[in-house]
């Protein structure tokens, strides 16, 4: 798994992101989000935690994902940073919940992640011009 989630980082870093293919490139990808993986251990998270960020992220994508198999023209970047602060957004919402033992958060989270996509891409998709 750490393998294939290097491969994964290094490639989209290299080749997408920085349109750049040598080898050095995705190397500095690898180290730099080594270095960040071992940065988040020491933030000692509890499982509960790493499973609640995946749950925000899977609620969160079901929205575009929904959106365009229903033939929603959706722009990229409203997808990305839509996806991003409901991530961020329904994390914390989650986390808050964990610490505070509020569990009606957790519900708050869920609704955050997918309502905040749900309207930013409907606001801004491609419209049809005649």
């Amino acid at each position: 798994v750490i393998d294939a989630a290097l491969n994964y980082i290094s490639s989209l870093i290299s080749m997408d992101w920085l349109k750049k293919r040598e080898v050095g490139v995705s190397r500095a990808a690898m180290v730099a989000f080594m270095l960040f993986a071992w940065a988040v251990s020491w933030l000692k998270l509890e499982i509960w935690t790493i499973v609640m960020l995946m749950g925000c992220v899977r609620i969160s994508m079901f929205v575009p994902v929904f959106l365009h198999s229903v033939n929603v023209k959706l722009r990229e970047q409203a997808i990305f940073y839509a996806s991003l602060v409901a991530v961020i957004g329904s994390f914390y919402l989650s986390y808050t919940a964990r610490m505070d033992k509020l569990p009606i958060y957790d519900m708050y989270s869920a609704l955050f992640a997918l309502l905040v996509p749900a309207g930013v891409l409907l606001l801004t998709q491609e419209r049809e011009t005649a």
